[in-house]
């Protein structure tokens, strides 16, 4: 239905409200937030509709959920990698979609989306080695939270679906390995307990003169972030490259 904005956006705002993501927060990429909003005036609606920009408000808006049912207030959000990388612009958008006109509130002020995954450096030396430390940052919402580093040697898509996650590593023999066998290759403490402020470091390292056939090899990593008892999961970060270099 035709939405009410521009000269009527005083109008509009005094319809919908949004209760959480109105500004000022920081989301991880990888994490499960819920957007949530309150109906001030009710209407002939068929349904609501929840949108995210990460270029400011006037968007391009992509979708979150499209159709919900007339009774919904909230919706679960997994937060992507937006394709223009880490922004600091994000705002939420919930459209009441109406018989004939619908009404909308948007993010009062900017929401940024960070990388939950992050690299010291990208390539190591076959011939002399070296270290990659890799910083988990799920945020302080994620303090004590438990988690666990996986890698793939086979690249990040289509990648392999744990419940409702999409974890952008493809299964091969080095993510079995990271998964079942920590004490195997390059990673020694794969797994841990995030800090205060949601944060861990795991460093991979590799010895000098590695096999001539390492050479050009890239691999892929991503955590799992783990709520601090039971099995419910709430981050899965982005990934992050290495590649060994000559």
């Amino acid at each position: 239905m035709l939405a009410v904005t521009g000269a009527l956006s005083a109008v509009a705002a005094a319809h919908v409200r949004l209760d959480t993501l109105n500004g000022g927060e920081t989301l991880r990429i990888g994490e499960t937030v819920t957007v949530r909003w309150t109906e001030l005036e009710s209407h002939s609606t068929i349904g609501w509709n929840v949108y995210y920009s990460v270029t400011g408000p006037r968007g391009p808006w992509l979708p979150v959920a499209i159709g919900l049912p007339v009774a919904a207030r909230r919706v679960q959000w997994n937060v992507p990698a937006p394709a223009v990388g880490p922004s600091a612009r994000v705002r939420i958008r919930v459209v009441q979609d109406n018989l004939r006109f619908s009404f909308e509130a948007v993010s009062e002020a900017n929401l940024a989306i960070e990388a939950s995954l992050t690299a010291d450096r990208g390539a190591v030396s076959r011939a002399t080695g070296g270290t990659q430390a890799l910083t988990i940052d799920a945020g302080p919402r994620h303090a004590g939270a438990r988690y666990w580093l996986l890698g793939s040697a086979s690249g990040t898509a289509p990648g392999a679906q744990f419940g409702p996650f999409a974890v952008p590593l493809n299964p091969d023999r080095y993510l079995l390995d990271t998964a079942f066998a920590p004490s195997v290759g390059p990673l020694r403490m794969p797994f841990g307990i995030l800090d205060a402020q949601g944060r861990a470091v795991v460093t991979l390292r590799w010895p000098p003169g590695l096999p001539a056939p390492f050479v050009g090899l890239r691999l892929h990593h991503a955590a799992l972030v783990a709520a601090p008892t039971g099995p419910a999961l709430r981050v899965v970060t982005n990934p992050v490259a290495l590649t060994i270099d000559a």
